[in-house]
């Protein structure tokens, strides 16, 4: 746990027009310039940089939020990820839903590509073009696979894809399952607190984050649907 709080990370919000990261980490009241302003070089990287509440090695380059939103253009992304990199451990993109111009330039200069799908048949055939896309068009080998919006109940009875059957659709290694739980994203949207320094909420929940957090930091922990959702694996 110790590692995971020394790492110096930098979160950069690329969904222009509908950021809310700053919101999720209660940040929104601190944003003065933006990822759009760094790029079109209205500011410096460090005037945009907004500190975390609780931990001043994580810090967060907000999306603009114009009317107009402008496009991020992937040779902008690349000349700034090479200025960012030696300062920082990680640099996690946070890029907006679809394959488009969005998708490119938060792919540029990128290791490694986090993939967040649901269990559900319109998502699992979306991101199956975003993993073809990844491999085929942008070359990225290194893929991980975050298993989001799971119900436990729904997968026990069939309805909803368990992590075997995900597993036999695609040949990537998943990092993590995150139960849906809408009262938790509700809450995180209002007190804009890490699920981890959440004090009010159940210890299972923070230790599954931390689970993920600490597999993207490459130890080895094995998925255990026993553990991160707290269910009988299904046969």
């Amino acid at each position: 746990m110790h590692s995971l709080k020394t790492k110096k990370v930098c979160i950069i919000d690329l969904d222009i027009g509908q950021r809310i990261s700053d919101l999720l980490m209660g940040l929104e009241s601190r944003i003065i310039s933006n990822v759009v302003d760094v790029l079109t070089n209205r500011c410096k990287l460090n005037s945009a940089l907004i500190k975390d509440k609780n931990n001043d090695l994580y810090l967060l380059l907000p999306a603009a939020i114009d009317k107009r939103p402008r496009h991020v253009k992937s040779e902008e992304m690349r000349r700034l990820l090479i200025k960012m990199r030696n300062e920082f451990d990680y640099i996690i993109i946070d890029y907006p839903t679809g394959i488009g111009e969005g998708f490119e330039s938060a792919l540029k200069g990128a290791d490694k590509a986090i993939v967040i799908i649901k269990p559900d048949t319109f998502s699992i055939r979306w991101s199956d073009a975003i993993i073809v896309a990844l491999q085929k068009q942008f070359n990225i080998a290194s893929q991980l696979l975050l298993i989001n919006q799971l119900k436990p109940d729904l997968v026990e009875k069939g309805i909803m894809l368990d992590i075997d059957a995900i597993k036999e659709i695609f040949p990537v290694e998943v990092i993590g399952l995150i139960p849906w739980d809408f009262d938790l994203y509700m809450e995180s949207l209002a007190y804009g607190l890490p699920v981890v320094k959440r004090k009010n909420l159940n210890l299972s929940i923070i230790d599954n984050f931390n689970r993920i957090a600490r597999r993207l930091l490459d130890e080895d922990i094995p998925i255990d649907l026993s553990i991160d959702l707290g269910i009988k694996k299904s046969r």
